[in-house]
This record gives C-alpha cells, structure tokens and sequence, in this order.
C-alpha cells in the first residue's frame, strides 16, 4: 500500500486513509500485504527520503518492484469543498505498471471520519474482492452502488485492462 496523496488538506489526513486501507487488507488470508515500513524502506532506497515520497506513478511502481510486489495499491483523497471529498483507490500491476481496477467515490463529509470509514468501505467491498479473484465484484443495486449517495458523480468500478491473478500487493 502506497501511502496517498492528500489534495487540498493540511496535517496527516492521507496517512489516516493510507493506514485505514492497510488495516483493510491484511484481514485478508488470501494475499500478502507488506508492511508500511516495507514500504517506506523501498522508498529510501531509490534516494526519496528527503522528500518522503514518490510523486509520480513511475517512482511508485519502481518502489513496488524492490518489495518484490505483485501488486501496488495507491490512492488519494481529495477535498474539493468545505464538505465535500473525493476518495480514489486504484490496483497498479507492478510489471507493467497499468492500472488494472479503480474506484472513486464522493463524500459529503463533515469529519474525516467519515471519510476514513467510506475508503474501508470501498477497501473491503471493491479493492479486496477484486485482488482476491482478479474479477471486478458484482454492482450493487441501487443508484450509488450501495453507497451514500454524493452531491456530484458517483463513478463505477472500472476494470483498466484484463485481470491479474491474485497475489501479494
């Protein structure tokens, strides 16, 4: 799990999404999660640590391939408005460093709370199924998928190419 961007948001907003995440994944018996500190060994070796991360998807996927990863979970939250965030999970296949399925959904939220608790959501019922079969999971009904509804888009999970087996992320 790479640690995520925080858009528009002061203090360690992205590391409470990044850990809720982390938290998410490793329940799972059927895929292998290396550790956040794993993680952030790779990153200091390719010379990051002054800057404590990588900004560009080609310095993330070379972090994956020194921890040996199948896989690279990677995302964002953004705050577009007082209330109103965007969460953005995306599942990078390290060898050839495509996106293989994202998902992004809208939160109006007060707290970050409700923000941390919508990206386990989408964690545990998209993100996990989905590196656990290597298929997207069914729709839900509904006009969100089963989600709060949002003051904007609400946009489905989208495989981008064809599926990987799972494996260790």
């Amino acid at each position: 799990v790479y640690p995520f961007e925080a858009v528009g948001i002061e203090g360690t907003k992205g590391t409470i999404i990044t850990n809720a995440v982390f938290r998410e994944l490793i329940k799972s018996d059927k895929i292998l999660v290396r550790s956040q500190q794993d993680t952030a060994r790779a990153i200091e070796q390719i010379g990051l640590s002054q800057s404590g991360h990588c900004t560009d998807d080609t310095c993330r996927v070379q972090a994956g391939k020194i921890l040996k990863a199948q896989k690279l979970i990677m995302g964002s939250i953004e705050k577009l408005d007082v209330n109103l965030y965007t969460v953005a999970i995306r599942v990078v296949d390290v060898e050839t460093s495509r996106t293989e399925f994202s998902v992004e959904r809208d939160c109006e939220c007060s707290r970050i709370v409700e923000v941390r608790n919508l990206a386990k959501k989408l964690t545990r019922e998209e993100i996990l199924p989905y590196l656990e079969t290597g298929k997207p999971p069914p729709k839900k009904e509904g006009p969100s998928g089963g989600y709060p509804p949002s003051p904007s888009r609400v946009e489905e999970a989208v495989p981008a190419a064809g599926p990987s087996p799972p494996g260790m992320v």
